[in-house]
C-alpha cells in the first residue's frame, strides 16, 4: 500500500522521523514555542507601533496639542507671584519724650540708667491680603538683648497704631524702647513675631 504524501512529509520533520510518541510531543512543544517567539518578534512591534501612531495622532489632533502648548506657555510665562513685607527703619536715642495735651507741655523720663530708643518705621505690604500691625509684635534687639516696646510710645507724635496694612498699602509710625544707656550706641535689629502667622519680611535699615 503506497504511503500517504502528508505522512511522508511529517516523517521528514525532526522529532517525527522515528514515529515515537514522546519524541513527537516534545517536538510539537518546541515548534509551538518557536512559533510564539516569531510572533512576538515580528507582530508585537507592529502592534505597539500602531498604538504609538494612535497616541501621536491624538496629540496632533487640532486643539489638543495647542491646548497643551498654551497651558505650558501660560505657566512658564506667568509672572512669579512674590509676597513680601518691606520694613524700612531708622532710630534715634532720646533722653525724654515730649508731648502736649490741651496746649500744655509734658515730659516723660525713662527709667534710671536707661534711654528711649525711638524707632521710625515705614511698612509696605507687597502681595499679602493684609499685614497685621501691633506694637506688641515688634521687638528691638540691642547687644543680644531683646526688648519689648515701651507703653510710653503712645505719646510719640507718630505712634505706630494697631491696624491691618492691606495689599499695596504703606504705613509709617514710631515705637519707643527703653534700653540701657551703655547700649545706646550698639547695633539695632528689629524683629516681628505675630501668633499663628508668618510673613516674608525684608528689613531695610536707613
Amino acid at each position: 500500500m503506497p504511503k500517504d504524501d502528508n505522512d511522508s512529509f511529517i516523517r521528514k520533520i525532526p522529532g517525527f522521523r522515528s514515529g515515537k510518541t514522546w519524541k513527537m510531543v516534545l517536538a510539537s512543544i518546541f515548534y509551538l514555542f518557536a512559533v510564539l517567539i516569531i510572533i512576538s518578534v515580528f507582530i508585537v512591534p507592529n502592534n505597539s507601533g500602531g498604538v504609538q501612531s494612535s497616541v501621536n495622532q491624538t496629540l496632533n489632533t487640532p486643539g489638543v496639542i495647542n491646548q497643551s502648548s498654551n497651558s505650558s506657555a501660560i505657566v512658564n510665562n506667568s509672572p512669579v507671584q512674590t509676597q513680601s513685607i518691606i520694613i524700612s527703619y531708622s532710630s534715634t536715642v532720646e533722653n525724654e519724650i515730649k508731648y502736649t495735651i490741651g496746649g500744655y507741655p509734658y515730659t516723660i523720663q525713662p527709667d534710671s540708667g536707661k534711654v528711649f530708643l525711638v524707632v521710625n518705621m515705614t511698612i509696605k505690604n507687597e502681595g499679602y491680603d493684609k499685614f497685621s500691625v501691633n506694637p506688641f509684635y515688634f521687638n528691638a534687639i540691642v547687644n543680644n538683648i531683646q526688648y519689648g516696646y515701651d507703653s510710653n510710645s503712645y505719646y510719640l507724635v507718630n505712634y505706630l497704631e494697631s491696624v491691618d496694612v492691606l495689599n499695596n498699602g504703606t504705613l509709617t509710625g514710631s515705637l519707643a524702647f527703653q534700653i540701657p544707656v551703655s547700649d545706646s550706641s550698639s547695633l539695632l535689629n528689629l524683629t516681628y513675631n505675630a501668633p499663628f502667622v508668618s510673613y516674608n519680611i525684608i528689613w531695610s535699615k536707613i
